[in-house]
């Protein structure tokens, strides 16, 4: 379990920085579980750090043979850092707020809320399903401090959170069958499907009508494209462009260095902006 845990920690980890909110959080319950028996601490230590460092390598040893481990640190880490660098204290509590209410009211949320004050009243969980809701509570704990780093509160950042908050619904529903179902639990439980249905449908409508009122954002420039080059050859364009523009053209992008964050960061900006024009002089779209 905790070799499993180091490997998964690994990928995450070099996906994104702080995509380590569980191993976080099972380290800390380890710690205090196995506080009294520090050799147990160790072993658990000792296999998560291995499962670590195995993906580490195996991901590593390619990049290193291929001369672009460089590339990849920059990329992944050292983009992050600047990324992150500019955020302000006001702007990480405004992103912790936004995170609480984008959870609390959302159908999981509800469902899991509901889930909650039954469970409360009715059986509340014990042993491992009590273990499993503070590890929980400890990974969610984690994960909405680590979204609100860049001081940006886009919805992608929150999606982490929402395995946790997924499995303690789970356990407080567990609890609920365990603990014997009545009437009023019955009635509660149907309550919380369909409440949870109606707004997921509700939500879903909601996006397909605003998708169908928007134009084509593309038609202009794939236009351009067809008019004013032929296939294979680079094109350069400003803006946080689709993939799909390059896909669907077979045409390379003139810059790749320059994707869509530098637009919205200026300490990302910056040190990319004389990047892009050296290859644009060296190559010209």
């Amino acid at each position: 379990e905790a070799f499993a845990i180091g490997c998964l920690t690994a990928l995450l980890f070099n996906l994104r920085p702080n995509n380590i909110g569980f191993a976080a959080a099972y380290l800390l319950l380890a710690a205090w579980r196995d506080r009294r028996a520090p050799f147990a601490l160790l072993r658990c230590l000792g296999l998560v750090s291995g499962g670590f460092a195995a993906v580490c390598v195996a991901l590593y040893t390619p990049l290193i043979h291929w001369g672009a481990f460089g590339d990849f640190v920059a990329a992944a880490f050292g983009l992050g850092v600047r990324y992150a660098s500019v955020s302000t204290i006001g702007a990480r509590l405004t992103c912790l707020a936004t995170c609480t209410a984008t959870l609390l009211f959302s159908p999981l949320g509800i469902a899991t809320a509901g889930a909650a004050i039954v469970s409360v009243r009715r059986a509340f969980p014990r042993g491992r399903h009590r273990e499993i809701l503070v590890l929980c509570g400890l990974w969610l704990s984690i994960e909405m401090v680590s979204s609100t780093a860049s001081g940006y509160s886009w919805s992608h950042y929150y999606l982490l959170c929402l395995p946790p908050v997924a499995t303690i619904c789970a356990v407080f529903t567990a609890a609920i069958l365990e603990g014997g179902a009545t009437r009023t639990s019955r009635m509660v439980g149907w309550s919380l499907v369909a409440s949870f249905s109606i707004i997921m449908l509700a939500q879903h409508s909601a996006r397909l009508k605003q998708a169908r009122r928007q134009p084509d954002q593309l038609s202009i420039p794939l236009g351009l494209v067809r008019r004013h080059s032929r296939p294979a050859e680079a094109v350069f364009t400003w803006g946080p462009v689709p993939r799909s523009l390059w896909l669907n053209q077979n045409h390379p992008p003139a810059t790749p260095d320059f994707h869509g964050t530098g637009y919205s960061n200026p300490a990302l900006y910056r040190p990319l902006a004389n990047k892009v024009i050296d290859k644009l002089e060296r190559t010209p779209p």
